[in-house]
């Protein structure tokens, strides 16, 4: 619990449901029981009883679950307790803006003290995204990096730092399976809304760190084990600022590897004022100069027709590339942009310095994109890192169009 108070839900206009109804990807996932999270009136969630269908995760894989608790409990405890902890129950959560954008679709862990079984504590299960565009913007984001050269071997296991900006908290997902799935990851997150936070910190299992606020202030969490027993060494590796993205930009010094953007202005529009150029020279400042790569999510307008390749989607992309890499000849030969298609029309954006430096294939060539694209998919799939290895499988490639 942080020591500041963030506002409740019932005094915010924003509503917020962490309810999921049941849907067949739940079923193929696992048991699901609507006995265990409930939606009662004005969107709030209800703990009611504790489960025995499975919520998302077979029952039998519970003990294992267990085994792991009870033995990071060890390993933390100063005192040579007898404490023993048991699961609860799974659930697949959404995190829901304004009754009507889901932001965010995570699988916790239930689990309490068999002394205390009323002391719920919450864990997000880091290792799988569960959005398909979720799966493509770090997909494409490794084998990116890599086509530059940058060696995720070294990352993955701990001996290289890799230096990421999340500007955009949502659920929590995405920087949870990045700082798991690669030791040597130490993450940066950016979110304006507190509301975002706080939900996040108590209804989607997320870790509840330090926040530091623009004015530089930091509340922290009260000391808790539990916390340490959960996340580990990802606690350190994990920093969240209560900040406008663009400001937390022109305000720090930090050189980042990879930057991930996944930001709407409320009202599910890409935010103007992160593309305009005063914001992209800043973040081409922050930006690692051999292989720097940035990821944007990017919705259609209605008025799109769900094409990658829409004016509007392509005037971004190209603010993004000519800023980052530059643009004819103002443009550095080994930058790329290109933009991808995520899902049903969902797109992600891919800006990368150094892209071109492996190899003399036709730039100007999609296919050439996609055959090196693919060979860090096989190069990839090898690394010691289940998270990585899932992102790749569970991503199925899609249209690519290069930004000239």
């Amino acid at each position: 619990m942080l020591r500041r108070t963030f506002p409740g839900v019932r005094q915010i206009a924003r509503r917020f449901c962490t309810a999921s109804a049941l849907t067949s990807c739940d079923v193929q996932k696992g048991y699901f029981s609507p006995e265990w999270w409930v939606k009662s009136s004005g969107y709030r969630t209800v703990f009611r009883s504790t489960s025995t269908k499975g919520n998302g995760e077979r029952e039998k894989n519970w003990p294992k679950k267990e085994e792991w608790l009870n033995k990071r409990y060890a390993e933390v405890s100063d005192a040579d307790c007898q404490e023993r902890f048991k699961v609860v129950g799974f659930e697949w959560r959404t995190l829901y803006f304004n009754e009507k954008e889901d932001q965010s679709k995570v699988k916790v862990m239930a689990a309490c003290r068999e002394s205390e079984p009323g002391s719920v504590f919450l864990m997000q299960q880091p290792k799988r995204l569960h959005y398909q565009y979720l799966n493509g913007m770090a997909s494409l984001g490794l084998r990116t990096i890599a086509s530059c050269g940058y060696d995720l071997s070294k990352a993955t296991t701990g001996k290289e730092t890799l230096r990421i900006l999340c500007i955009g908290l949502g659920g929590g997902s995405l920087p949870l399976f990045l700082a798991n799935a690669i030791q040597g990851a130490h993450i940066d997150i950016v979110e304006i809304d507190p509301l975002v936070i706080s939900t996040t910190f108590q209804e989607m299992g997320f870790p509840a760190l330090p926040v530091v606020a623009s004015s530089g202030e930091c509340t922290f969490p009260e000391h808790n084990i539990i916390n340490k027993m959960l996340w580990g060494d990802m606690e350190k590796r994990l920093h969240l600022y209560e900040n406008d993205g663009a400001k937390f930009i022109q305000d720090t010094s930090t050189v980042y590897d990879m930057i991930f953007i996944d930001a709407d202005d409320g009202e599910g529009e890409f935010p103007r004022h992160l593309w305009d150029r005063q914001f992209l020279k800043a973040l081409g400042d922050r930006l690692h100069p051999e292989h720097g790569t940035v990821l944007v999510y990017l919705e259609p307008d209605d008025d799109d027709d769900q094409d990658p390749g829409s004016s509007r989607l392509s005037q971004i992309g190209r603010e993004y590339k000519d800023v980052l890499v530059g643009n004819g000849s103002n443009c550095d030969s080994s930058g790329i942009g290109f933009i991808a298609e995520v899902d049903y029309g969902l797109a992600t954006l891919v800006v990368s310095r150094g892209f071109w430096k492996e190899g003399s294939m036709d730039r100007n060539n999609k296919d050439s994109l996609k055959k090196i694209l693919e060979s860090k998919t096989v190069e990839l799939i090898k690394l010691p890192s289940s998270g990585i290895k899932l992102a790749l499988k569970n991503y199925e490639e899609k249209p690519l169009t290069l930004i000239d």
